[in-house]
This record gives C-alpha cells, structure tokens and sequence, in this order.
C-alpha cells in the first residue's frame, strides 16, 4: 500500500492510504514528539485465503487472494492474475446446469479472443472427476475449477450460472446472474467492463 501525507495547516495534516491489496485492510497508528510525527502502518488478512465462504462479498467491494487449481492441474493466484489481466472473470456452474451448458461455447471464444482476460469456472458442487469429464467430453479450454475455497458461499451464488467481474485492483466491478444468450451479448458486457 501508499501512505499520501497532506499537511492542511501548522497542526493539522491527513493521511490517506490507498493500493492496499485486495482481502487485506490496513491500520494506522501514531506517535507524537515535540519534532516528529512517526506514522505506523500494518496490514491485517481480513479473508482466509483458503476459505472465502463468510466473505459476503458484493459489487464495490475487494475480493480477497485465492490459489485454485484446474482440473489440469495448472494453478491460479488471483494475486498474480491481477498483475497481468485487466478483467478476472469468475463464473460459477455446475455440470447438470442446461443455462451454464448453453453460454459456454461463448465463454469458449472469448477466452480465445481477449488475451487481457481471464476466465475461471468455478464449480461448487460437483466432484472434480466430474468437472474434468464434463471437459473433457465437450473440448473446453477454458479453466475448470472445483470450488473447495467457498467462493461461491462468498457471493452468495444462489443461481447458476453467476458470473462475477473484478478488475486489476481487485474490485469486484459486476454480478450477472443468468446465462449470456449470445457471443455478442458476452463480449458487450466485458467490453463496457473494460472501458
């Protein structure tokens, strides 16, 4: 994170802390002298990395650091995702889901279309032998994820599919709840997204 110090007046100043990454909040504490103002700052994990499922999260909000692995075994920290994409897509499903079946041709070309993206499907209940033979027998490229973390419990995902849009700072920018009936459709709404 930045600490910005502003001196308002002879006694009086602020301080503004900004870029503190995602899932962590940050503390502020000082100490006066005659001459000097020592200015302390820590960063404290609101979210375990490892279980999201009571994070409540909501549009405007950060979401908090996560490594998830495909059912290819590649691995993802959102971490390091936000430092090379602009647009992190996070879209639940689940294997016997007809609306998450019909948009996934569509995610299928994005995902090949937009090298500033990247698509994650999180399934939270199905087991991952059932996730990587649903890839396989359908050839998607995409990520196929097993949501073990509780991310889907984070957002409240309450109907399938749900797709979650965070940006490079890790600020969850867009819920959609509902199938993409189209290509266009999908990429109008990640193109609105990135302006």
């Amino acid at each position: 994170g930045v600490a910005t110090m502003t001196l308002l007046a002879a006694d009086s100043y602020t301080v503004t802390l900004s870029r503190i990454p995602p899932g962590f909040a940050a503390k502020e504490s000082y100490t006066f002298t005659s001459t000097a103002v020592n200015i302390n700052l820590s960063t404290l994990s609101i979210i375990d990395p490892t279980d999201h499922s009571k994070a409540n999260y909501k549009v405007g909000g950060n979401i908090g650091d996560f490594t998830l692995t495909d059912t290819n075994g590649e691995t993802y920290a959102l971490s390091k995702l936000l430092k090379d994409k602009d647009l992190v897509i996070l879209n639940f499903w689940f294997v016997n889901c007809g609306p998450c079946k019909s948009e996934f041709p569509h995610f299928e070309e994005v995902s090949q279309g937009y090298e500033n993206i990247q698509l994650l499907t999180l399934n939270p209940i199905d087991n991952v032998s059932a996730i990587r033979n649903f890839k396989d027998q359908n050839g998607y490229s995409f990520p196929m994820i097993s949501d073990h973390i509780g991310l889907s419990a984070g957002f409240n995902v309450s109907a399938y599919p749900t797709t979650v849009f965070i940006d490079s700072s890790g600020r969850i920018i867009a819920i959609d709840v509902g199938a993409y009936p189209s290509q266009q459709a999908l990429e109008n709404r990640i193109n609105s997204l990135l302006k």
